[in-house]
């Protein structure tokens, strides 16, 4: 992946943390969609798997929420 690839794939990653956020408030499916679709532009961000983790908690999928922050600890 180019330069430019690496910079675009972040900026999309920051968006969608940005919506994760936005949703969290109303919508905490869209908000995991979200937070899925960020991880999986920028695998390497500690902060999307972090929130990631903490929405899941928040809907009870603690088993997906203790993933999510291993991931987030690894990276």
């Amino acid at each position: 992946m180019g330069e430019a690839d690496r910079g675009s794939s972040s900026a999309s990653a920051e968006a969608l943390h940005l919506k994760a956020a936005l949703q969290s408030l109303r919508d905490q499916a869209g908000a995991i969609d979200a937070c899925l679709r960020a991880v999986d532009r920028n695998p390497t961000d500690p902060l999307g798997w972090s929130r990631l983790g903490h929405l899941y908690l928040r809907t009870g999928q603690l088993a997906e929420a203790q993933a999510a922050f291993k991931k987030a600890v690894a990276v």
